[in-house]
């Protein structure tokens, strides 16, 4: 009977333990990972999904100069919804907004819209001048020089792990 007893108890601990350990790095939306590829070199990062659920790339604008940022939200359905875009040039938001603006706002030096958005992935180029670029996923911070060389494609997207 207590053979019995600690074979039960050896595994129902065993389930327990295989559960909780597939639940680490979970969510509600089953298991999920953010991949920053960049594609001209065939080189993959794969990591989980953070708390917050966001995405933020920085640069410096091409044709204007200051710094921009665009803040996605990883969606339940694995999209990248574009929340907000942050411009440190006003004449780079009208670029971008096509001179119609109703929404805009200030904060901190810069110019915020939102935005409704919506991808499957986001493509950037690392540009020449690196050192203002960065994809930052959650808290966890990826400096152009981490991701790749001038000129290199990197592709961010949503996985659902096998």
């Amino acid at each position: 009977m207590i053979f019995r007893k600690v074979v039960v108890g050896i595994t129902l601990a065993g389930i327990a333990l295989f559960f909780w350990s597939h639940s680490l790095g979970t969510n509600r939306h089953g298991v999920e990972s953010v991949v920053i590829q960049n594609v001209s070199q065939g080189k993959k990062n794969v990591m989980p999904i953070p708390a917050n659920r966001t995405i933020e790339v920085g640069f410096i604008h091409s044709l204007y100069g200051g710094r921009q940022a665009e803040r996605f939200s990883i969606e339940p359905d694995r999209s990248l919804k574009l929340q907000q875009v942050k411009f440190e040039v006003y004449d780079a938001l009208l670029y971008y907004t096509g001179g119609s603006h109703e929404t805009e706002s200030r904060k901190d030096g810069f110019w915020l819209i939102p935005s409704e958005y919506r991808t499957d992935s986001i493509n950037y180029i690392i540009p020449q001048r690196q050192r203002n670029f960065f994809v930052r996923i959650g808290e966890e911070l990826h400096t152009a020089e981490s991701l790749g060389e001038p000129a290199d494609i990197i592709k961010i997207h949503v996985v659902k792990n096998p």
